[in-house]
């Protein structure tokens, strides 16, 4: 990822986590930017079991965009 496409490929990797959200099944995945380098996902789902699942699969997507762009990315629960 170089600085001319770096916006590009974040803004890619967390629209993409976004549309994991789903009204019908109850789950909403939010991203903000708390201001450079730092971004974040919020996470809703109506059990634990399904967050947990949402965050793994959430997050596998998100870095996988990411690096596929030489870039470099760290997602953490908080």
């Amino acid at each position: 990822m170089n600085s001319e496409n770096g916006v590009e490929v974040i803004r890619e990797a967390l629209l993409s986590a976004e549309k994991y959200s789903s009204e019908k099944d109850e789950i909403s995945v939010m991203c903000y930017y708390d201001g450079a380098p730092e971004y974040r996902m919020v996470l809703k789902a109506p059990d634990f079991k399904t967050a947990e699942d949402l965050w793994l699969e959430v997050s596998k997507s998100v870095v996988s965009i990411i690096e596929e762009n030489d870039g470099q990315v760290v997602c953490y629960r908080d």
